[in-house]
């Protein structure tokens, strides 16, 4: 049944692969404006940890760990290969699961037929939100992984929910979901939701959430549960950047990939319109033919719960639309097959029909996918060996982007240096939530907390000479000027040497 969404697959593989074609973009840092920052916080923890520093206890993540436990055989084989082999592995898993989701994604509405299939991984491989996270160790690929194989678990060839321990191993894919992301609660909302009024078959799947969250997340979390909710849940819910994020019209156009196109951003409205009106008619024609199914049902609603708590969501991030497309295909292809069924179209010209309009978004929206896909990557940078040339291995170095250090190979510091692995973060975590760049005046414990790391530092490796990711206060400033002297200077890379005795 999934033959139908393996050309569409080979799509996302070769378009997600596409991003690591530039130089350096496989095993350096993807730029200094935000690209080349979250991968170097989700595989330096692993690696932090490899080493004996724990999530929560010893440093701060804004998120659950499950991206931490992914990210440890990656940071094994760092240990043997290198930094930038790590890297590199992770990415390469990270396009295979682009892959991989759509045919997830098909496999979740294969009870609709063989051309719900294809529309629903057609959708999702053209859509250009689909590379917004694909390009490095991102979150949302993963998360959506969990959350498209719950769906495809749940249910059965037939359309109606699986027996007991598939829902059970459903619901812990879902729990899994939200241990790489808080998001994924949007999608366990959307199944109960969907699961109404079967109060078992809820319970059976409410358990597996429980289970499948609190597996790879006590371990660490239990360890300083203050911190754990400090970080994940207070911090994320507070920050000050909230509302800082685009409104719902320029949201509408990444998720539908209309900003790839210059086309204006009011078309999403209209382009959301007739995607909910081919939903909404799927579903008034099964009703009407009494072949309404359950996981129709539910797919139908967590496609509405995660457009609708991604678009209440103040703060809002490219990557984070790859979430919102990878759910929000199922409805649609669905409504779409349900319609051309109701239509008494015989198969073979239906799929004509559909290949010929796949075939033109393929010209309208590929390209857009490939740009948007290689402009994560452009300025891919490798400071690896500045890096190395003035930082011996074992040094406590202190930096504003992770990844830096993480292709040098100059995260593996002592349990006792206490420097922040996510200084972005430090920023919601111990500034009040107040997002970096901030002006002054600065929390006074922020401040002093930068100057203990500073001092327990040997190097500082920073990728401008006053980075807006530390609290520059003057006497920070002064401090700083003081005891620590440029040794080392590249293309956004400054590395800083502290003055013995100092």
């Amino acid at each position: 049944m999934l033959g139908p969404a393996l050309p569409a697959a080979v799509v996302a593989w070769v378009v997600a692969a596409a991003s690591l074609v530039p130089h350096h973009a496989l095993t350096g840092v993807h730029g200094y404006d935000g690209h080349g920052y979250d991968d170097g916080v989700y595989l330096g923890a692993a690696v932090r940890l490899l080493h004996g520093q724990l999530p929560y206890l010893d440093q701060d993540l804004l998120h659950p760990p499950g991206v931490v436990w992914l990210g440890l055989p990656f940071a094994a084989l760092g240990e043997l290969a290198g930094g930038s082999a790590a890297l590199a592995a992770a990415r390469v898993l990270t396009v295979l699961v682009a892959g991989v989701n759509v045919l997830l994604a098909g496999a979740a509405v294969r009870s609709a037929g063989r051309l719900a299939v294809f529309v629903t991984a057609g959708l999702l491989a053209l859509t250009p939100a689909s590379y917004a996270a694909t390009q490095t160790f991102l979150l949302e690929p993963y998360a959506a992984c969990c959350g498209l194989a719950a769906l495809a678990v749940l249910g059965t060839r037939a359309g109606d929910v699986a027996p007991r321990g598939r829902v059970l191993l459903a619901g812990g894919l879902l729990g899994l979901a939200v241990a790489f992301k808080l998001f994924g609660v949007l999608v366990v909302l959307g199944v109960v939701l969907g699961l109404l009024p079967r109060w078992r078959q809820m319970l059976h799947c409410c358990l597996g959430v429980v289970a499948g969250f609190a597996l790879p997340t006590l371990p660490l979390a239990v360890l300083d549960p203050s911190r754990f909710v400090h970080d994940v849940v207070v911090a994320q819910l507070g920050r000050a950047d909230r509302g800082r994020g685009p409104g719902l019209h320029d949201r509408l156009s990444v998720v539908l990939g209309l900003d790839t196109v210059a086309a204006p951003s009011d078309r999403g409205a209209w382009v959301l319109a007739a995607l909910v009106a081919v939903t909404l008619a799927g579903l008034t024609v099964q009703v009407v033919r009494r072949r309404l199914s359950r996981m129709h049902v539910v797919v139908v609603v967590v496609g509405a719960a995660v457009f609708t708590g991604m678009a209440q969501q103040p703060q809002f991030f490219d990557h984070y639309a790859y979430v919102v497309a990878a759910f929000v295909v199922l409805p649609v292809g669905w409504g779409a097959a349900a319609l051309v069924d109701a239509a008494g179209l015989r198969w073979l010209s239906a799929a004509v029909a559909v290949a010929v309009a796949v075939v033109a978004a393929a010209c309208l929206l590929v390209p857009g996918a490939v740009t948007r896909s290689a402009d994560y990557t452009r300025a891919s940078a490798d400071p690896a060996a500045l890096i190395r040339h003035y930082v011996p291995s074992g040094s406590c170095v202190v930096t504003d982007v992770p990844t830096m250090l993480l292709v040098a190979d100059r995260l593996d510091g002592p349990r006792s240096c206490d420097v922040p692995l996510d200084p972005f973060g430090t920023w919601f975590t111990e500034d009040d939530l107040s997002p970096p760049g901030s002006p002054p005046p600065y929390e006074e414990g922020f401040v002093e907390d930068w100057l203990g790391w500073f001092q327990t530092a040997d190097y500082a490796v920073l990728s401008v000479e006053h980075s807006n990711y530390v609290p520059w206060s003057p006497e920070l400033q002064g401090w700083f000027d003081r005891h620590y002297v440029l040794v080392g200077s590249g293309p956004r890379t400054y590395v800083y040497y502290r003055v013995p005795g100092d």
